[in-house]
């Protein structure tokens, strides 16, 4: 098993054609997905707000799997409660670091398509993303 992202795609090439060379830079994800998340996904689309401190240990955890930047592109994304590909990637290409890079990477489009709400492209109205 490889995550999604180029350097996973290009380890797969070399494998195949039968090459040996450098191994591809996969690095392992700075925090486990939020255990919340993968226990009841769909929980977290309802209509109907869980207890305010679940949501917030929700909020807590997210931001610690995905890093400040990713969050952030996500808060930019959750500003209207239906997600389109185009325009999150738009935001991940035009938002930037703090070092003037853009926030878009292959391992954090990897993280934030594995959340539900960009899965199945909702956002709950009323769910503050508040960064």
């Amino acid at each position: 098993m490889l995550p999604g992202n180029a350097s996973s795609v290009l380890a797969f090439a070399r494998h195949v054609n039968g090459m040996r060379g450098q191994a591809a830079n996969i690095a392992p994800e700075s925090a486990p997905f939020p255990h919340a998340v993968t226990a009841r996904p769909d929980r977290w689309l309802e209509l109907d707000a869980p207890p305010a401190e679940s949501v917030e240990a929700l909020f807590q955890s997210v931001r610690r799997y995905l890093g400040e930047e990713s969050f952030f592109w996500l808060c930019a994304c959750a500003a209207y409660p239906e997600i389109h590909f185009n325009l999150t990637l738009y935001l991940g290409g035009n938002l930037h670091t703090p070092e003037g890079k853009p926030i878009f990477n292959d391992e954090r489009a990897s993280a934030l398509f594995r959340l539900p709400w960009m899965q199945r492209a909702y956002m709950p109205i009323g769910c503050d993303w508040t960064c």
